[in-house]
């Protein structure tokens, strides 16, 4: 398991940065997490497999894994999604939801490319994650609701 912190720190450091980045928008932090959230897993597909596997159960593993890359995997990006959620940018109720959604998405299995091209043959394989990336940003991110007044 520690193969794994040592995976995800560089990771987790890079969402902590643009987290933090107070020159940056908003919804361009946002943006640009979820993407280093798809570049993550595109990198390192084995940390989804192994995530989905040990941090179900309740063994000491599972403890393990929630306590040493799940919580603080959550933590450098806790405050942004709760600003997005408070400015209406995302549309959940608590920033754990919007984190476990996130990362199932971005989680797709090594195949994804073939299969994307298989039932879609204009969608060429290079260019499957860089739309997969594009899609989650459109599906997750959202203008704020206009208020009448």
């Amino acid at each position: 398991m520690a193969e794994f912190q040592g995976v995800t720190s560089p990771a987790m450091a890079e969402v902590a940065e643009i987290a933090a980045d107070e020159h940056m928008s908003l919804k361009t932090g946002l943006r640009d997490v979820i993407a280093c959230v798809v570049a993550f897993y595109v990198k390192h597909p084995e940390a989804r497999d192994f995530v989905t596997r040990h941090a179900a159960d309740s063994s000491e593993r599972a403890l393990f894994v929630a306590d040493r890359l799940l919580k603080p995997a959550y933590a450098t990006c806790r405050a942004l999604f709760a600003a997005g959620i408070e400015a209406g940018l995302i549309r959940s109720k608590h920033p754990a939801l919007f984190f476990a959604l996130l990362n199932s998405a971005a989680s797709q299995p090594a195949g994804f490319p073939a299969l994307l091209n298989r039932l879609a043959p204009e969608i060429q394989r290079e260019a499957a994650r860089a739309l997969m990336t594009d899609t989650i940003v459109a599906t997750l991110l959202h203008e704020p609701a206009q208020t009448a007044s």
